[in-house]
């Protein structure tokens, strides 16, 4: 099914014409409570518009085509490649040399002070915070 991949729809609009910018605004505004566009961008400087969604391009081109007119002036489709997520980095944290609380330290606001974690010794066991 068409509506299972990324899709990206590149317009050609004149952004500078206030009525024109204005219309194909409100017309993606309608269209992406409908369908699921996921991502907007208005390139005021070349007037292009992309909307990029798990849709089916060609039903909502031509919903576009039909709502907003001759304000578009062309719609290309492209197949908007996935994104790989990235990895999370185990043992990041583990790595860390940080003290371990117990409940009692935490209700008090201490804990026992590492060596050369926070600087010159100050004669006791316990940092005071706040």
């Amino acid at each position: 099914m068409m509506a299972e991949k990324m899709w990206k729809l590149v317009m050609e609009v004149d952004l500078d014409c206030h009525l024109c910018s204005k219309k194909i605004k409100r017309t993606i505004c309608k269209l992406q409570e409908k369908v699921k566009i996921l991502r907007i961008s208005y390139d005021q400087k070349n007037g292009i518009v992309t909307i990029a969604g798990r849709f089916d391009p060609e039903r909502v081109s031509k919903k576009l085509k039909d709502e907003a007119g001759k304000v578009i002036k062309s719609i290309k489709v492209e197949e908007e490649k996935e994104k790989k997520p990235k990895e999370k980095k185990e043992g990041k944290v583990a790595d860390m040399n940080v003290p371990e609380f117990n409940l009692r330290d935490r209700i008090r606001g201490t804990f026992t002070e590492l060596p050369g974690t926070f600087g010159e010794s100050r004669g006791s066991n316990y940092w005071f915070c706040c």
